[in-house]
């Protein structure tokens, strides 16, 4: 295991330890993005039931243009099935993105504010 990957699972860990949620979100792992993956990787092995026995669900959410955009067959493809209303959240998420200014693209874009908006609609 390289010093990188064990430095992401020690702050797992401590955070997991430290916050002890019920509820966890992580990237999915399919996603294309190395970091998400690497997350991913690192929370499912921080969250085992017996490191972690207070964690009662974990859910996998879905990055615009790093989720939906892996060659099919190459990864586990996304598949939701659980849907929260974000209603309130929208604006945010989209003043949130206005600071990512590198990530964002023009429409048709998936990180393009009318894509995020579309998205926020169909899957909260």
């Amino acid at each position: 295991m390289n010093l990188e990957f064990q430095s992401l699972l020690d702050g797992l860990e401590r955070a997991i330890q430290d916050l002890q949620p019920s509820v966890v979100y992580i990237p999915h792992s399919g996603d294309l993005h190395q970091d998400h993956r690497a997350v991913a990787h690192g929370a499912n092995i921080s969250l085992r039931a017996l490191a972690a026995p207070f964690v009662r669900r974990i859910l996998a959410y879905e990055v615009p243009s790093g989720t939906e955009q892996t060659f099919p067959g190459t990864a586990p493809a996304f598949v939701p099935n659980v849907y929260v209303t974000v209603d309130k959240w929208v604006e945010h998420k989209i003043k949130a993105m206005d600071a990512y200014a590198r990530e964002s693209r023009p429409f048709p874009h998936p990180r393009s504010e009318k894509m995020l908006r579309a998205k926020l609609a169909t899957h909260g």
